[in-house]
């Protein structure tokens, strides 16, 4: 069963107390109200009976009760199934791992920092530290390599250019004429 429009005020132990005594039941979830909704923002409580019958009875007793909070402003409560029926599984907690928190007296973890320690002295005690890089030699020049392929693309896209080109000149040309055309005097006979 779920209990709506509870005051967003209101807090489990206040809800119990209202509602008390409360029958049998094996599940009481209480959720707060979300005060980002505003002056839509209710809790709820969803609750599960253990008899069939005590849901009836607490359906006709507490529907439409009127629950008021701390200011006075009063909140009728609907009360109805849920809409999902199941329960949450109940998680006893899961077994605490018998090694967690045991690494500093773990041998291999004490032999470790031994060794790191070790190699720290001895790199203090003036042993330059090699250091490996890779450098490539002058001598392998990357080749640049091309593919039929690529050198077809590249054609393609120079005589596209070329066209462009040809189609601007073109232009700048008709447009000079009438330019010319159109301050020259025209001479009538």
């Amino acid at each position: 069963v779920v209990i709506r429009r509870l005051p967003p005020t209101m807090t489990q132990a206040q809800f119990i107390e209202q509602i008390s005594p409360l029958p049998d039941h094996d599940y009481l979830y209480f959720v707060k109200a979300d005060m980002s909704l505003g002056q839509y923002a209710f809790s709820r409580a969803y609750i599960n009976f253990t008899d069939q019958n005590d849901i009836f009875l607490f359906r006709e007793k507490f529907d439409n009760y009127v629950f008021v909070d701390a200011k006075g402003t009063e909140y009728p409560a609907v009360v109805e199934f849920a809409p999902f029926q199941r329960l949450p599984k109940k998680r006893v907690g899961r077994k605490k791992d018998p090694k967690c928190g045991t690494i500093e007296s773990d041998p291999y973890y004490i032999s470790f920092l031994e060794s790191l320690k070790n190699q720290e002295a001895e790199s203090a005690a003036g042993q330059p530290k090699t250091e490996y890089s890779y450098q490539p030699s002058d001598n392998a020049q990357k080749k640049v390599t091309t593919t039929p392929l690529l050198e077809y693309l590249k054609q393609r896209k120079m005589e596209k250019q070329r066209v462009r080109d040809e189609k601007r000149e073109e232009r700048r040309r008709r447009d000079l004429e009438r330019k010319r055309a159109k301050d020259e005097p025209v001479i009538q006979k």
